[in-house]
């Protein structure tokens, strides 16, 4: 009888019918991983794993399982903007009314440093009438977009995402963002026709730093005229408190218009208030409360569980 050959290394058919990949675990196991890594600390993450499906998995195992999928997605998403700068292709067909904010958070990395990461949030407008010019606004289906890079490159990448939502084919783009000058150019590259908002707590901001420059911080007269402005700028015209900015400055020479001036009314092309209501029906997106927040609140809360965002690696990992 012939000796049996002897065994060596090969690929197993079923693994491929099985659609096993060259991890020692299930692709179902490495999913779950991936999804409860970018959720929270991978200490945290291994012991849930474990407690769900009785699998038990090295931290630094899982680390390299989900950074492992977060290069993937990173590979996959460079892929698809490629093609799409190759054909031109039309976006789908999205929601009519969309709201697109950007924003940025600083989070901390390795070696007590922090960095600034960027995140999109796209979101559908619905609107409904409650009464004679009032609307009731909510923004919902929002999907994200994060990345640790430079704005120029966040604009590009984030290219894909507003293709898959159909901003570009929306009726109406609500801008609701803060006045930082790079956000204002992602909305001019991306969304020009869209309606700026500026939103109410970073519109108060830039009156506060008028009304210091102008009264004294502090001053009661400072308190006096900023509590007018505030109430005009929720209830009525936003263009009169601009006009009110622009009329101290004059009045009180150049050395208010010099820096102070610049600082309350240097974001005048998105200077509406997100609390304001509108009085046009063609504009009834003036009145949504969502604000900047959508992507800074994404941003944050998901750095604070310990996500591990696709994109940052290196000395830039939690």
């Amino acid at each position: 009888m012939p000796p049996a050959p002897r065994a060596a290394r090969g690929f197993f058919p079923l693994d491929e019918t099985l659609a096993l990949g060259a991890s020692r675990f299930s692709p179902r196991l490495v999913e779950g991983i991936a999804r409860l890594g970018t959720e929270m600390p991978f200490g945290r993450a291994v012991e849930t794993l474990a407690f769900f499906t009785g699998v038990e998995m090295g931290v630094e195992t899982a680390r390299g399982l989900v950074e492992g999928a977060g290069a993937a997605l990173v590979e996959l998403e460079a892929a698809e903007i490629e093609e799409l700068e190759r054909t031109g292709a039309t976006p789908p067909l999205g929601a009519p009314m969309q709201q697109v904010s950007v924003d940025g958070a600083m989070v901390p990395l390795l070696r007590g440093e922090w960095a600034e990461v960027k995140t999109l949030a796209v979101g559908a407008i619905r609107q409904e009438r409650m009464g004679e010019g009032e609307w009731k606004v909510h923004t919902g289906e929002l999907s994200y977009f994060s990345r640790l890079t430079d704005a120029f490159t966040f604009g590009q990448l984030t290219s894909g995402e507003l293709h898959r939502r159909g901003t570009d084919r929306a009726s109406v783009v609500c801008a609701v963002n803060d006045g930082a000058e790079w956000i204002a150019n992602f909305i001019a590259w991306h969304c020009p026709k869209a309606v700026r908002i500026l939103d109410f707590p970073h519109a108060a901001e830039h009156l506060a730093a008028a009304a210091h420059a102008v009264f004294g911080a502090g001053s009661a007269d400072a308190a006096e005229w900023l509590g007018v402005q505030f109430h005009d700028l929720r209830h009525k015209d936003p263009d009169q408190v601009l006009k009110a900015s622009c009329g101290h400055s004059r009045s009180r020479g150049s050395a208010f218009r010099l820096k102070p001036r610049r600082c309350a009314i240097g974001c005048s092309p998105i200077w509406r208030s997100v609390e304001h209501r509108s009085r046009t029906p063609t504009s009834p997106l003036l009145g949504t409360r969502s604000g900047a927040g959508a992507s800074r609140a994404r941003t944050s809360s998901s750095w604070k569980r310990g996500s591990n965002a696709a994109g940052c690696t290196g000395s830039a990992r939690r």
